[in-house]
């Protein structure tokens, strides 16, 4: 932890801090993650999601920097990022003239992790970051739910059972999304980004169980 100098959580209450690479002067993110059981040792999610990370380099996904073993923790050290984006929504009344660009780099993101067979899981806007530099690259994060494609992964909720029965061959892939009209009318050199396209049809979900 030498390398690194602290300057406090982001947030009130959160286990992420800014901090200084001293060797190199840059900005750095240090996520804490701690483990209360020493002889089980690092989480398995926690090791899931460093070794998903080593894998991926894109401008869409968060970068790992390098990760610092302690007796009771582990530090993953990210480059630097200013807020999520559930914070830039509440924040920010601007929003909807960057949504489609937003949307089209979380599009690029996934399509990167699909081709290296790899399933998010946990898509949310807390698990979307924003480069502290211009405000405007979106950085995919949170990959402790992730799986591989194949891996056989438990199902907790009721939604999870009921998504599971949709039909696939129904639903469009990040990459083919990315071809969507959507993108091609905004990127064509329209005035102002067109609305979203329009929210999947509730009687195309399946109904729901009560057990």
């Amino acid at each position: 932890m030498e390398k690194y100098k602290l300057f406090g959580p982001m947030e009130r209450g959160s286990s992420i801090y800014q901090a200084l690479d001293v060797v190199t002067n840059e900005l750095v993110c240090l996520r804490r993650e701690c483990f209360l059981n020493r002889e089980q040792g690092v989480p398995s999610s926690v090791i899931r999601e460093i070794s998903f990370m080593r894998e991926m380099q894109h401008r869409n996904i968060l970068r790992l920097l390098d990760v610092v073993n302690k007796e009771r923790s582990v530090h993953l050290v990210t480059e630097h990022v200013e807020h999520d984006l559930r914070k830039f929504m509440d924040t920010s009344p601007e929003i909807v003239k960057t949504l489609s660009d937003f949307l089209h780099q979380i599009l690029s993101g996934l399509d990167y992790c699909h081709s290296h067979n790899i399933l998010h899981r946990c898509l949310n806007p807390g698990s979307l970051m924003l480069d502290h530099r211009s405000q405007s690259t979106v950085k995919i994060a949170g990959f402790g739910s992730a799986r591989t494609f194949g891996v056989p992964a438990d199902v907790y909720t009721k939604w999870g059972k009921e998504m599971l029965c949709l039909n696939p061959g129904d639903k469009i892939t990040a990459s083919e999304a990315l071809t969507h009209p959507y993108f091609t009318i905004y990127d064509s050199g329209s005035p102002s980004p067109p609305p979203p396209p329009p929210p999947l049809p509730l009687s195309s979900l399946p109904p729901s169980s009560s057990s």
